[in-house]
C-alpha cells in the first residue's frame, strides 16, 4: 500500500477507532456502576497514578518516529537499523526506572493515605481502599514497564508511515476488552480483574506489532556500535517531549488524585466519568492530527515555508473544527440529558452530582476547543525540533495549575478543579503558544484565525440557535430515543448550515468523494 494509501487508511481507522472506543465506552460505564462509584474512583485514581510512570516514556516514542522519518528522506537505512537498536537499549533501562518508582509508590501508599486523612480530618480511604489499590498500581506498573521497549516496534511503523495494522489492532482491542470486561462484571468480579485485562490485551497487541515488524516488515535490527553521540542526541530531542507528556499527565489526571485526597474516591470517579467525555471529544482531534507527523516532517526536510505549512495547519484545522464543532455545540444543549440517561438512577452518589458533571465539561470544553484545532502546530513543532519552548511553558503551567486546582477545590469543590483547568489552557494554549507560533516558527497565525475559526464560527452559532428550539420544544422525554432524534436532527441541520455557509470546495469535494465511495460499493 503506498504512502499516500497509508495516510488515508490511517485517518479512516483513526475515525473507526475514535467511535468504536467512545461508543463502547459510553455503554460500559454504567456496567462499571455496579462496582460501586468509590471502587471504580480507586481504578480511575490508580490510573492516574500509573500514568504519570508512563511518562517515564521520556518521549522516546514520538523522537524514533521523528528520526525514522528524516533518515527516510535522507535515505539512510542503515542509521534506522542502529536507531531501532539504541532505543530498545533505552527502553529496557527505563522499563527499570519504571519498576523502582513503581516500589516506591507501592510501599507508601498507606502513608500518604494515614496523611490525607489527617490533614483533611476525614476517613475517605479505607485500609481495604489500600489494599486494593496496591493491588492495582502492581499490575499497571508491571503493564507500564513491559510495554515501553515493545512501544518502540509502534513508533517503528508510524516513522514508516504504516498506520494500518496498528490501528486495526486498537479497534480489535477495544472490542475484545470492552466484551471481556461484560462477561467479569457479571459475574462479579472488581476492578482488580478490569486491571488484568487492560495488562494482557495491551501486551498482546504491541506483540503482534513486533511480530509485524520483524517478520512482515522484515526490519533489521543492528548494532553496529554503542553510539553515545546518538544517544545524547536523542535524549536531548526528547526531553521536551518528555515535559510535555510531564504536563498532560498533571493536566488531565491531577484533578482526580487531588479531589481524591481531598473529598474522596467516589468524588474522584465523577471527574473521572467527565474527563472520559472529555478524552472523546479530544480523540476527535487528535486521531487526524497524528497521522501527519512524518509527513510534516518531510515537508520541514524538503525547507517548506511558513505559508505552506500554515495552509496545512488550517486544511487539517477546519476539518477538525467542524467535527469538533457540533459535538461542542451538541454537548452544550444536550449534555444534561446525555448524563441523566447515560448515569442517572445508577448511582446515589453520581446522580447527585450530574448537574456538576456537566458544568465541568462545559467549562473545560470550551477552551480546550482552540488547542484541539492546533494540534497539527505540535507536529510542526518536533518536526522543527522547536518543541523545548512549548514543552517549558506548558511544564511551567501545569505546575502551577496543581496549586491553583487546590485552591479553587477548597473553595467550589469538584467544580474548581476544571475552572482551574480552563484558565491554564487559556493562558498557555490561547495566548503564549499562538505568540510563539507567529514570531518564532513563523505560521500565519492572523491567516489561521481568519480562515479556519472565524468563517466557520458563524455557521456553528446559527446552527446553536436551531439546536435549541430542538432542545427546548422536542426534548419532551428524558429518555435515550428522544435524545438520539433530537441529535440527529441537530447533526442535519449543522451539516446542512455547514455545506452551504461553512465548507470550502476541498471539504465538499471530500465529502462527495465518501459518498460515492460508499454508492460505488454498494452498487457493485
Amino acid at each position: 500500500m503506498s504512502s499516500k494509501s497509508q495516510l488515508k487508511m490511517g485517518v479512516s481507522l483513526s475515525y473507526v477507532l475514535t467511535l468504536v472506543a467512545n461508543a463502547l465506552g459510553l455503554i460500559l460505564a454504567p456496567f462499571l456502576l455496579r462496582l460501586g462509584s468509590s471502587e471504580m474512583g480507586i481504578y480511575e485514581t490508580i490510573g492516574a497514578i500509573a500514568g504519570y510512570m508512563m511518562v517515564l516514556d521520556f518521549g522516546v516514542n514520538s523522537t524514533i518516529t521523528r528520526y525514522i522519518s528524516k533518515y527516510r528522506a535522507e535515505k539512510r537505512e542503515d542509521k534506522i537499523q542502529n536507531l531501532i537498536a539504541h532505543s530498545l537499549i533505552l527502553y529496557s533501562v527505563l522499563a527499570i526506572i519504571v519498576f523502582i518508582f513503581g516500589y516506591i509508590i507501592w510501599s507508601n501508599l498507606s502513608v500518604i493515605a494515614q496523611i490525607q486523612g489527617k490533614l483533611q480530618e476525614t476517613q475517605n480511604i479505607t485500609p481495604e481502599n489500600i489494599e486494593t489499590a496496591k493491588t492495582m498500581l502492581i499490575i499497571l506498573v508491571a503493564n507500564i514497564a513491559l510495554s515501553l521497549p515493545l512501544r518502540s516496534f509502534g513508533a517503528v511503523m508510524n516513522g514508516y508511515e504504516k498506520f494500518t495494522i496498528p490501528r486495526m489492532l486498537n479497534i480489535l482491542r477495544v472490542v475484545l476488552r470492552f466484551i471481556f470486561i461484560l462477561i467479569f462484571i457479571s459475574l462479579q468480579y472488581g476492578v482488580i480483574t478490569i486491571a488484568i485485562i487492560d495488562t494482557i490485551l495491551n501486551i498482546c497487541m504491541l506483540l503482534i506489532n513486533m511480530l509485524y515488524v520483524l517478520l512482515v516488515q522484515k526490519q533489521k535490527i543492528t548494532l553496529e556500535h554503542y553510539d553515545s553521540k546518538l544517544v545524547k542526541e536523542l535524549m536531548i530531542f526528547s526531553l521536551p517531549i518528555f515535559l510535555t507528556m510531564v504536563y498532560d499527565q498533571i493536566f488531565w489526571k491531577v484533578d482526580q488524585v487531588i479531589i481524591a485526597g481531598m473529598i474522596g474516591f467516589a468524588a474522584a470517579y465523577v471527574v473521572g466519568l467527565v474527563m472520559r467525555l472529555v478524552i472523546i471529544f479530544m480523540r476527535f482531534s487528535t486521531s487526524l492530527s497524528e497521522v501527519f507527523l512524518p509527513r510534516i516532517t518531510k515537508m520541514v526536510v524538503g525547507k517548506a515555508t511558513g505559508d505552506e505549512l500554515t495552509d496545512l495547519m488550517i486544511k487539517v484545522g477546519r476539518i477538525q473544527l467542524l467535527v469538533l464543532g457540533v459535538i461542542l455545540s451538541g454537548y452544550i444543549l444536550f449534555g444534561q440529558n446525555l448524563l441523566q440517561n447515560w448515569i442517572g438512577g445508577r448511582d446515589a452518589y453520581m446522580t447527585a452530582n450530574l448537574l456538576n458533571m456537566y458544568y465541568i465539561g462545559v467549562i473545560i470544553m470550551i477552551p480546550l476547543t482552540l488547542p484541539l484545532i492546533q494540534n497539527t502546530g505540535i507536529s510542526i513543532l518536533v518536526a522543527k525540533n522547536k518543541h523545548k519552548f512549548r514543552s517549558t511553558i506548558y511544564f511551567i503551567i501545569a505546575v502551577l495549575n496543581i496549586g491553583l486546582t487546590i485552591f479553587l477545590v477548597k473553595q467550589f469543590g469538584i467544580i474548581g478543579a476544571s475552572i482551574a483547568t480552563a484558565i491554564a489552557l487559556t493562558i498557555g494554549n490561547g495566548f503564549i503558544i499562538n505568540i510563539y507560533y507567529s514570531r518564532v516558527i513563523g505560521l500565519k497565525i492572523k491567516r489561521f484565525f481568519k480562515d479556519c475559526v472565524f468563517k466557520l464560527l458563524g455557521p456553528i452559532i446559527i446552527s446553536s440557535g436551531f439546536g435549541y428550539l430542538i432542545a427546548r420544544y422536542l426534548m419532551v422525554q428524558n429518555s435515550w430515543w428522544n435524545l438520539i432524534l433530537c441529535c440527529l436532527l441537530y447533526a442535519i441541520i449543522y451539516f446542512v448550515l455547514m455545506w452551504f455557509m461553512g465548507m470550502n470546495s476541498y471539504e465538499k469535494g471530500m465529502i462527495k468523494k465518501m459518498v460515492h465511495k460508499i454508492t460505488r460499493r454498494d452498487t457493485a
